[in-house]
């Protein structure tokens, strides 16, 4: 709205209930006269952001307003229902003045942003977007607005979950545990961009490693663990690669030249094998591609 006062706020709710599609910027006295059928007692101009509660509770509207160039982000959330429903876009020019501007289609504007080829809906609590108004409605079903909080989707009635990953429950022959240890180092030259239009994140502090500590565990054969190590210092991560790749090094040369006792196994053990019908590990039945399973330090 083309205005030389701070009532832009106003001026857009205005164009909002009487729109028009000629001259739609013009503020003419028809408008002005308008005006008067809105309550905003009390409420001082360029309006905060504090005082959308009671304008749109007294005017029964629900207002939301974004912010942003390349990338939007909400600056306001509807608190009630309301029947009406209006959207702004909060502009600002780098020095401290704003301004609001009306949003006719809110999908139009998103779709420019995000650079989306179709024509896409979206949710206005979480901007996700969606192909269809169908496909939209759906999501709102369990979007953070109706719930409250993230949506909890359960199984369906008598569903099965499988477990199918069967070699995780056998253990490997090495482990290796670390930890790590940080210090906060204050960021120099940190610059605020409270005045920018886009959101920010000020970096102020930083997590620098200044020590680690690690053992490798050997599952088949403790002789073959190593003892623990740790280290302090500036240099605490590429040190810890260095290590860790030393280690795996270590370990596998273990494996390959040690680990590999034939099984040892007797003609009754044979014979259980041969006649067993399920899976020690699973419980399914066995095939004709069964194998036998050992252990490859002691060979039983």
């Amino acid at each position: 709205m083309i205005n030389d006062d701070n009532m832009c706020f106003m001026w857009c709710h205005v164009r909002h209930l009487r729109p028009k599609a000629r001259r739609a910027t013009t503020i003419t006295q028809n408008d002005r006269d308008f005006e008067l059928n809105l309550d905003y007692r009390g409420i001082e101009f360029p309006v905060k952001i504090s005082d959308l509660g009671k304008i749109e509770k007294r005017n029964n509207i629900s207002v939301k307003g974004y912010r942003g160039k390349k990338q939007f982000y909400p600056i306001s959330i509807c608190k009630g229902e309301h029947e009406d429903h209006m959207e702004l876009l909060l502009l600002g020019d780098g020095n401290g003045k704003l301004h609001y501007v009306l949003i006719k289609d809110i999908n139009r504007l998103l779709c420019t942003v995000s650079k989306t080829k179709a024509n896409a809906h979206y949710c206005l609590q979480c901007f996700h977007n969606c192909v269809s108004e169908e496909a939209l409605a759906k999501h709102k079903e369990v979007c953070v607005k109706v719930n409250g909080v993230q949506a909890t989707r359960l199984p369906k009635a008598w569903s099965k979950i499988k477990f199918k990953n069967r070699r995780n429950c056998l253990p490997v022959p090495f482990v290796i545990y670390a930890d790590f240890e940080s210090i906060l180092v204050p960021n120099e030259n940190t610059k605020s961009n409270a005045g920018s239009d886009e959101s920010y994140t000020e970096k102020y502090q930083t997590h620098q490693a200044c020590s680690f500590g690690l053992k490798t565990v050997c599952h088949y054969n403790d002789s073959y663990s190593r003892e623990y190590v740790n280290y302090v210092g500036k240099d605490a991560a590429y040190l810890f690669l260095k290590t860790v790749i030393k280690e795996a090094v270590r370990c596998r040369s273990n494996v390959n030249n040690l680990f590999k006792k034939k099984m040892i196994i007797s003609p009754e053990q044979e014979q259980e094998f041969m006649n067993a019908a399920d899976c020690s590990l699973c419980g399914e039945l066995l095939g004709e591609d069964r194998v036998r399973d050992h252990c490859h330090i002691t060979g039983y």
